[in-house]
């Protein structure tokens, strides 16, 4: 591309990342707690604004939710992956600020997973380590978004997640 198409391009991307936040920031605000959204495929419409959210491109499918836990608490996440050639289950602000991944926080990949017996996995969200496999720091953020990625997946909808908030007491180790 010429510098003048880079630079709209370059445009057109850094739009299209505010539009997906001012996309989506609402939708979880307004949404349900410890829930999540219908999966949303990626794309962009004609203006180039996000059609899903985010960063949506054709090869990937998103499923969001807001989940809201206090410190005694745990948001219990149960799905089953779809085929796919990569899945991660991701943990952010509402203003999609990850966490530290390097520190071992906020995210966990299909290869990092314990899977139950019947190929489910099921995710815990709390301030605190109850001694589960698969579980996800709130780092000190009360609420803030979760999201599943399936990259190339199988299927044209993905499975919605099923949640359960409990007292963190009630896990045991």
């Amino acid at each position: 591309p010429t510098p003048r198409s880079r630079s709209t391009l370059v445009r057109r991307f850094f739009s299209a990342m505010w539009g997906m936040s001012d996309a989506m920031i609402p939708r979880l605000v307004a949404g349900p707690r410890n829930e999540f959204h219908p999966p949303l495929a990626g794309g962009f419409d004609p203006e180039g604004r996000p059609s899903g959210l985010m960063y949506p491109t054709p090869d990937n499918l998103y499923t969001f939710g807001r989940y809201e836990v206090d410190d005694d608490q745990a948001l219990i996440v149960t799905v089953t992956p779809v085929a796919c050639r990569y899945w991660s289950f991701y943990l952010g602000s509402l203003f999609q600020q990850s966490l530290p991944y390097g520190e071992g926080y906020g995210l966990i990949t299909r290869e990092m997973a314990d899977l139950e017996s019947d190929g489910s996995v099921t995710f815990v969200i709390s301030a605190e380590d109850p001694g589960r496999p698969n579980w996800l720091p709130t780092q000190s953020h009360r609420q803030g978004m979760m999201a599943l990625r399936w990259l190339l997946p199988d299927v044209d909808e993905a499975p919605l997640p099923s949640c359960r908030l409990v007292a963190l007491g009630e896990l045991g180790a």
